[in-house]
């Protein structure tokens, strides 16, 4: 049968091993690591995202917090509506002029981005500055219709380039129906004009893969990343980025992808919105470089792995195959052979411990059988030979019918109490009773007690009906019992010795629990004693009932004592639930 088994070498499986258990769950984790990673970086590239959206949308909701709270000071200023609402037909407008110059250029001092404050008014009585009024025919421009739709909210009305300082400069314009439907007509439209720079300053990322769009309502574009773009459609400039019918504006806040860019949105006041649009290349940029270097990672740590094991699984195979030919010869009844193996690593002890076992094997385990047998028999059959003396019951019988010829009642009573308690305990030689015959062989003994202590013992059974069919080694509870009288009388004082036993099943077990009120015992005293009971040096009682539980069912079984000094003293006896005849230990060999 061996000549068909294929032969493989240490070196080979080392290298399989290696191949299996190395390397392939090498490249899983790799894989692993790498999705992981490459996931957890897009996330940070998609939040970053979002975040740049969040942040310029946040600072232009500040932005148009601002301006609207300048434009309804405006708006609310008592003197300021009543100079522009005002007939002057008949009367001069010389103290208008101080009034609104010193109003206006307060707020353009508050907010110095803001480079113009204009009145348009259809109060024909209202004369032209050229700095602050304007008159109904200059209004040729669609914010005007903006702001009349806005129905008196502030609206942004788009981007105008204006020359100043000898170059073209745009300014974001901001306007709002002051009155309306006075007299039957459209009175005053306020618009102040921003500088579109310094709002592109305010959403400016040096991020060059991430580009910031703000646009008003209609697409144009109000504040860009690049500046060039002011003005300008965003359905156009990005016509080759992004398909801007496929934008879903009713999901602000939300990751979009379109070809090789990814987008966020977000409404801002004014009905203004931001539009953030970012490069994939960029954002995976560092995903790829990540995974480039695990992969030569990988590369170099699997090849130094692979050298390293084929040097050793060399070296390896050679000592294992001496100590192959040395087992072969073992296995053959060759004792004689040593493999000598010189190194001192664990294969050498291998060696050793090999040449060891191989002298003393036989030997021991022979030896060791047959001691621990002839030990179990002779310490179960010294126990039984204690308690188990045939010839009393005959002789108790012979007592028994005597002391009836006499008419000695009592006597015969005690008499045949203690043949019952023979008769049940011998149980022709067998070593098992049920719970129900041990307990009657305690009322037996406890009959012969009353006779001798008369009223200084008191006994009360607690039985729980469903173990009285388990079965059970027998004088598990007789000798617990004398043992408690034993001692509770004797240190008792003359009072009353109360005595509780107690069987219940819980968790497949079955307790035997025995409680005196007696003395009891200190602290000390009962940890000598337990422990004694452990060892096998306790008294005869308790230490036979130890002993015998443990050699019929194991080691995990047995008696357990609590006492407290001056209360009583508890004996708890734990065996396992068995229903029919359980077999006896048999102690001798076969």
């Amino acid at each position: 049968m061996e000549k068909n088994k294929k032969y493989c070498s240490v070196g080979v499986k080392l290298v399989g091993f290696y191949v299996v258990l190395g390397l392939i769950p090498l490249i899983i984790v790799y894989l692993y690591t790498f999705y992981v990673l490459r996931s957890v970086l897009e996330e940070d590239g998609y939040r970053y995202i979002r975040q740049e959206s969040e942040q310029a949308g946040n600072l232009m909701d500040a932005w148009a917090d601002r301006y609207a709270a300048i434009i309804d000071s405006i708006y609310m200023d008592y003197y300021t509506n009543a100079y522009i609402m005002a007939d002057y037909s008949n009367m001069g407008f010389e103290s208008m002029y101080p009034y609104i110059d010193k109003a206006m250029l307060k707020l353009i001092l508050l907010s110095p981005e803001t480079t113009k404050i204009e009145f348009y008014s259809f109060n024909e009585t209202l004369p032209e500055d050229g700095n602050y009024f304007r008159k109904v025919d200059q209004m040729k421009e669609g914010w005007f219709q903006k702001a009349v739709d806005a129905n008196g909210f502030t609206v942004v009305a788009g981007v105008e380039e204006r020359k100043e300082y000898g170059y073209e400069r745009p300014y974001i314009g901001m306007v709002k129906l002051l009155n309306y439907f006075k007299n039957g007509s459209l009175q005053n439209v306020l618009q102040v004009q921003v500088d579109a720079v310094s709002v592109c300053d305010l959403i400016y990322d040096e991020n060059e893969a991430c580009r910031k769009f703000v646009l008003s309502e209609d697409g144009t574009i109000l504040a860009s990343s690049e500046r060039g773009d002011l003005g300008k459609n965003a359905e156009e400039v990005l016509k080759d980025s992004v398909i801007w019918e496929d934008i879903d504006w009713g999901k602000p806040g939300s990751l979009m992808e379109q070809g090789k860019y990814y987008m966020v949105t977000k409404d801002c006041q004014m009905k203004m919105k931001v539009l953030v649009i970012a490069d994939k290349t960029s954002v995976l940029e560092k995903a790829n470089q990540t995974a480039e270097k695990i992969l030569f990672l990988l590369a170099l740590t699997a090849i130094m792995a692979f050298a390293a094991i084929l040097l050793y699984g060399r070296n390896f195979t050679q000592r294992i195959n001496r100590i192959v030919y040395a087992t072969g010869r073992l296995r053959r009844g060759d004792f004689s052979y040593l493999v000598r193996e010189k190194t001192n690593d664990e294969i050498g002890k291998v060696a050793d411990a090999m040449d060891d076992l191989t002298r003393q094997m036989e030997i021991l385990i022979h030896d060791n059988y047959q001691k621990q047998l002839r030990l179990r028999d002779s310490e179960i059959n010294l126990l039984y030979e204690q308690i188990d003396p045939h010839f009393l019951y005959n002789a108790l019988s012979t007592i028994s019918s005597l002391s009836i010829m006499e008419g000695d009642r009592q006597t015969n009573r005690c008499v045949k109490a203690l043949g019952e308690f023979y008769r049940v305990s011998l149980n022709k030689g067998k070593r098992i009773l049920s719970v129900q015959e041990e307990v009657e062989l305690l009322k037996s003994y406890m009959v012969i007690q009353k006779f001798r202590f008369d009223d200084c013992i008191s006994i009360t059974y607690d039985i729980s009906r469903v173990t009285l069919q388990y079965r059970c080694l027998k004088l598990l509870l007789q000798p617990v019992v004398e043992n408690s009288i034993k001692y509770g009388i004797r240190d008792n004082n003359g009072k009353v010795l109360h005595i509780k036993v107690k069987v219940y099943e819980e968790n497949e077990m079955v307790y035997f629990v025995i409680e005196d009120d007696g003395t009891g015992m200190e602290r000390e005293r009962l940890e000598e004693v337990q422990a004694a009971v452990n060892k096998g040096n306790g008294g005869y009682g308790l230490k036979n009932i130890d002993i015998r539980i443990k050699l019929q069912y194991g080691s995990q079984y047995g008696l357990h004592l609590e006492s407290e000094k001056g209360i009583g003293t508890k004996v708890i006896i734990g065996i396992p639930r068995v229903w029919k005849e359980i077999e006896e230990v048999d102690c001798m060999p076969d």
